[in-house]
């Protein structure tokens, strides 16, 4: 009963997640229409001569980044990055561990924890 109860809910993620998926493909294709057009901008204003007016510098001025200050935030930047294979098992670790903190945290009576409570309530005695 438990094999068929876990190959039923496993084959129901599978559909739902090839459900979800086939909702994603017009997205998809107007993301590679969108790069493609883009793409071809670009081109077209290299063969023309129009590049030099998009050469430009946009973004961070990475001067910036040379101080204590600047290196220390990108550390932290490419310190949180996690490839996406990674997460399934860091999200796994944290879990387990917030899990295993918050069990020892909330069952301070144990047998073993009341004795050794006990003991010197006995000896002040």
């Amino acid at each position: 009963m438990f094999t068929l109860t876990r190959a039923l809910f496993i084959g129901s993620l599978g559909a739902l997640a090839a459900i979800v998926g086939t909702a994603f493909l017009p997205l998809q294709r107007g993301g590679y229409v969108l790069l493609g057009t883009l793409y071809l901008t670009l081109g077209l204003a290299y063969l023309t001569g129009y590049a030099g007016r998009l050469m430009s510098s946009i973004g961070p001025n990475l001067s910036l980044l040379s101080t204590l200050r600047g290196s220390a935030v990108l550390g932290l930047v490419f310190g949180l990055n996690v490839p996406a294979c990674a997460l399934p098992l860091l999200a796994a670790v944290l879990g387990a561990a917030a899990v295993g903190g918050a069990a020892k945290v909330q069952r301070p009576n144990t047998i073993g924890q009341q004795r050794t409570f006990a003991i010197p309530m006995i000896a002040s005695r």
